[in-house]
């Protein structure tokens, strides 16, 4: 799943609001050049069945990315240091897809471990991206 989340992230644009900025200003942005690390990945537990053995399963993850000034120049910081390492939060669903004919020919496979061994797993997109401020 992490490589999924590298492949939606990596080349976005993300827009946010520098709180130390004039409120009338433009928002900031920076370029999602790569993914470094998935570091946290919740589970809310909702999900939703969509038939055919389609669930979708609700996620937010922390991610460290790598960034620049979507202008091609060096990332500067909220206090004009240069730092191209940022955490990003993301939120989206993980499909899982389950062959039916697998779950009624193989019914104890269908929990835990040998479930997710048989399903296709993956993510097709992201709800939600948004900066983690940093803490001064």
């Amino acid at each position: 799943m992490q490589d999924d989340v590298s492949r939606l992230l990596s080349g976005r644009t993300i827009h946010y609001r520098n709180p130390n900025y004039d409120e009338r200003d433009r928002p900031d942005e920076v370029y999602i050049d790569s993914v470094e690390e998935v570091s946290d990945w919740i589970f809310d537990g909702s999900s939703d069945f969509l038939g055919e053995g389609v669930i979708l399963v609700n996620f937010e993850a922390t991610v460290e990315v790598s960034v620049d000034d979507p202008d091609g120049g060096p990332y500067y910081d909220e206090d004009g240091g240069p730092n191209s390492s940022r955490m990003v939060t993301v939120g989206g669903a993980v499909t899982m897809s389950i062959n039916q004919d697998d779950l009624r020919q193989f019914p104890a496979q269908s929990l835990g471990r040998p479930l997710l061994e048989a399903a296709t797993v993956g993510i097709d997109e992201l709800d939600q991206v948004s900066l983690v401020s940093r803490s001064h």
